[in-house]
């Protein structure tokens, strides 16, 4: 089983719990379908903003550290850089996210 299939599973128990628990289908099917939405934008453009895994922990790493101590070992360019392609990332997904939730919430 794919890493993607147990995330859909996981979103879809979710939404099971937020609509037993009293929450209305249609806000519940909206959260889910943005969350699978975002996830699926999120695997797919993973390639295009980073070579590896090893490539985005250390995105994480230059994000972790405070810009005082990049500039002082030099690596204050490599930090702006992959601080900005991480925001770029985690903001597309999460907009496509959102723009489904809005979309769903409006056809429905």
């Amino acid at each position: 089983m794919t890493p993607f299939c147990i995330f859909a599973i996981v979103d879809a128990i979710i939404a099971a719990i937020m609509y037993f628990g009293g929450m209305e289908f249609k806000l519940a099917f909206c959260i889910m379908a943005g969350m699978i939405v975002a996830e699926i934008v999120a695997r797919v453009t993973f390639h295009f903003f980073f070579q590896s895994l090893d490539d985005y922990g250390e995105a994480w790493r230059y994000r972790c550290k405070w810009d005082i101590f990049s500039l002082i070992d030099g690596e204050l360019w490599d930090d702006m850089k992959a601080s900005f392609i991480l925001w770029a990332y985690h903001t597309l997904a999460l907009l496509a996210g959102i723009g489904v939730f809005c979309l769903v919430d409006k056809l429905l």
